[in-house]
């Protein structure tokens, strides 16, 4: 009998943003977990040809990057409610190498699934149901997303996110956020463009400038991302920010 992790599966793929190949075993997704913990790439997304149903739910793809925080990995699943139009990401921190594996190891071999319960929600892509909460000291209304579970607010043509409700000091931080960004987006339009030349070819720095779209800043999580980019219809881009002024910026994913 083929070991498991020797074994090729054919109807799945392996994609790191400057390659994608069908056809893996458990071994190469082992080998990218490495690459990505001696920090050689920057993520690894692991997606079955066709979404693999399980209780009534799709699951998507599986994605890990490095732990912003630690020396561990951090792992995402997308995974699309029976009924539902768009998916949930549910996202875990700290895990270590093992861990991450054995999830993907029962995701791929044994259509297995861990509960999500201590699992959080990194994007929810479902349509937005919106409730308005006022705050009198703000500018701006801030509205709570039902569904996202966060209140989000909108200044200089950006979305701002936050699962708390934000104080005024939250507010005032998301204005240098958007001033910042606004100053430095030549910058980090050409980061984003490095990154996915592989993905959509010979595209300008102009033409990324003018099709990422709105961007989608959460302060709580030094992240940005964009769910309107015209590049294709299904997928998502997203990067981290380690500065408040994005000099410093890392992790870009494609996802969807």
């Amino acid at each position: 009998m083929i070991d498991t992790f020797e074994k090729t599966y054919t109807d799945w793929s392996i994609d790191v943003g400057t390659y994608k190949y069908e056809g893996i075993t458990l071994n190469e997704v082992e080998q990218n977990l490495y690459a990505i913990e001696d920090q050689e790439q920057d993520f690894v997304v692991i997606s079955p040809s066709k979404a693999i149903s399980i209780d009534n739910k799709l699951y998507n793809f599986v994605q890990v990057c490095s732990d912003q925080d630690t020396d561990l990995l951090h792992i995402e699943l997308s995974i699309t409610n029976d009924g539902d139009r768009g998916a949930i990401i549910y996202g875990k921190n700290e895990l270590g190498h093992q861990e991450v594996l054995q999830i993907i190891e029962d995701f791929i071999a044994h259509h297995k699934v861990p509960t999500l319960d201590d699992w959080e929600i990194v994007l929810d892509l479902r349509p937005k149901m919106e409730s308005y909460v006022k705050d009198s000291k703000m500018t701006n209304d801030v509205k709570y997303d039902e569904l996202l579970k966060q209140y989000t607010w909108s200044y200089e043509g950006i979305q701002f996110c936050w699962d708390e409700k934000p104080t005024d000091a939250n507010v005032d931080t998301a204005k240098l956020l958007a001033t910042n960004y606004h100053k430095n987006i030549d910058s980090i339009v050409t980061f984003i463009h490095n990154e996915i030349l592989d993905w959509y070819g010979d595209v300008t720095i102009d033409e990324v400038k003018t099709r990422i779209g709105m961007p989608i800043i959460e302060p709580e999580r030094d992240a940005v991302t964009y769910c309107e980019q015209t590049f294709d219809d299904t997928h998502i881009f997203s990067f981290t920010f380690w500065d408040n002024e994005f000099k410093d910026l890392h992790y870009f994913a494609i996802d969807g």
